[in-house]
């Protein structure tokens, strides 16, 4: 019965002793947390007279439709064998520190979160005759659910009870892949063609020092600028929302969606953007009545997607800030960087002190990955190798109190020329959406389709670089991307959302 499997989970939670807990606290929060997770669990017994083999059979009717209609969200990767768990790069990296059953539970629970908030995106994507298939499936085998949703919830709490005792063998599938391909690297004769591309790219690097070295007004036309700011920040306790939101059992800042909001317009960033044209004048992202992908400037919208990295033994939380254009407008015909859509992904990485330890960015293809760093940090030494190493074309404004960033934007090519502590005596005020509304846009027809496709790329955003750029193995090259699948380095390897990335290029200042 539902109260006897409850009771022998809570008494085997009693009773385990593979854990030494240093004082009756921890152990009495670990037993709480075991327990909770062993209720959750529980709930999905109740699911009538369910099965597993029910629930594996909605599973794959649930991705076979998904499949079919080219509905596949990408964002995290699935993990074979197991369909209600997706993991992150940063996930993985939390695998190996997973090392009893309380930390093992957490993150399955938030693998598990990864997946329903996926599904949640591909079923509100699915055409209406697909939806009202997998109803009358849900209907026939989960008659007591609500939705599609809830029934996939409460099998993704009942396969868990029986899986969880294969954490060995979910443990080795728990990854996030690369996004270079190995196979073009070798037909492209990678170990040669990486020679010239990197001194392709350090030229770049030599050319925009050169453009950090001048006056600013030299890169950029002030008169024609535009500013972009958030709204007056509330003051509040950065560091005390970061331990609080940390106080969990993998030691992960995860605050609130209100406290994540405020920090989001906490550590807001202003725009200057150089104007010469409506190609420069950022926008909310909406689909048209011709399928394609429109920005509209009158809607000044900044994307926020919250992620984790590590950085000296320490989980840290990262505040993205995106920013979309209509276009990168092409010079001229053999123009190979120009093309549909441009924009920025701005990025601050908060120490536990709750102060800005890093800001780094790059365009949405991946491309042009700068680094900021405060005075927390320093960078490693160069190594010698071709392998692109973390570029720094200038160290972070010091900012004084109410202070905030002002990013200066290059017209048409939309660089970064600069970074500075300059206040604004006006400007357009923008506001915030969340990341995860671009995972599936309303069109006109009242149907939703997201703005990424299966693989992850931006259907119409292809740039003629990649006729060339395809020996170093990424997808095609200049195109649009979405979170998780940005590759920021041609040569070596290196990925935007890669946990290890600060703790590569850099080490504290004590």
């Amino acid at each position: 019965t539902l109260a006897e499997f409850t009771m022998l989970k809570l008494v085997r939670n009693l009773v385990s002793i593979d854990t030494f807990y240093p004082t009756p606290l921890d152990f009495m929060r670990s037993f709480f947390s075991r327990s909770v997770f062993a209720l959750g669990a529980a709930v999905s017994y109740t699911m009538a007279d369910a099965s597993d083999a029910d629930c594996r059979q909605f599973y794959a009717a649930v991705d076979q439709a998904i499949a079919q209609n080219h509905v596949r969200d990408s964002q995290k990767a699935l993990v074979k064998g197991y369909p209600y768990l997706r993991s992150s790069r940063f996930t993985s990296s939390l695998v190996r520190e997973a090392n009893n059953d309380e930390q093992i539970d957490a993150l399955l629970q938030q693998m598990m979160d990864n997946d329903r908030r996926a599904r949640q995106a591909e079923l509100n994507n699915l055409p209406a005759k697909s939806s009202a298939m997998l109803e009358q499936r849900q209907q026939d085998l989960f008659p007591d659910q609500p939705n599609i949703l809830a029934a996939l919830n409460g099998c993704a709490n009942r396969l868990l009870i029986t899986d969880r005792n294969r954490w060995d063998a979910i443990k080795p599938r728990i990854h996030s892949p690369q996004r270079y391909s190995l196979l073009k690297r070798l037909f492209g004769f990678y170990p040669f063609t990486a020679i010239p591309f990197s001194r392709g790219i350090r030229k770049f690097q030599a050319d925009m020092t050169q453009i950090y070295a001048e006056e600013l007004s030299q890169v950029v036309s002030e008169n024609n600028v535009a500013f972009y700011v958030p709204q007056a920040p509330e003051a509040i306790d950065v560091e005390t929302i970061l331990r609080d939101a940390s106080n969990n059992l993998l030691k992960i800042p995860q605050p609130s969606p209100a406290q994540l909001a405020q920090l989001f317009n906490y550590f807001a960033p202003n725009f200057a953007i150089e104007n010469h044209g409506d190609f420069d004048r950022p926008g909310a992202v909406n689909w048209n009545d011709r399928d394609q992908i429109v920005i509209d400037p009158a809607a000044v919208t900044i994307y926020t997607l919250a992620s984790h990295t590590k950085f000296d033994g320490q989980n840290l939380l990262q505040l993205n800030y995106m920013i979309w254009f209509s276009e990168r407008p092409k010079t001229g015909s053999f123009d190979m960087l120009g093309g549909k859509l441009d924009g920025l992904i701005w990025r601050v990485t908060l120490a536990a002190d709750g102060k800005p330890l890093l800001y780094d960015t790059i365009h949405p293809c991946g491309c042009y990955h700068l680094f900021f760093p405060t005075e927390k940090l320093r960078a490693k030494p160069a190594h010698a190798s071709l392998q692109e190493q973390a570029y720094i074309p200038q160290a972070a404004p010091r900012l004084g109190s109410g202070e905030r960033p002002t990013i200066w934007i290059q017209s048409a090519t939309h660089y970064i020329v600069r970074v500075t502590n300059d206040v604004p005596q006006s400007g357009t005020p923008y506001t915030f959406a969340d990341y995860d509304q671009l995972r599936s846009l309303p069109k006109g027809d009242g149907t939703k389709r997201s703005m990424f496709g299966p693989d992850g790329l931006i259907e119409g955003t292809e740039r003629g670089e990649r006729v060339l750029f395809w020996p170093m193995g990424i997808a095609s090259p200049g195109a649009m991307r979405q979170w998780g699948h940005h590759a920021t380095a041609f040569v070596g390897m290196r990925h935007f959302d890669d946990s290890d990335l600060i703790d590569k290029a850099f080490e504290g200042v004590k």
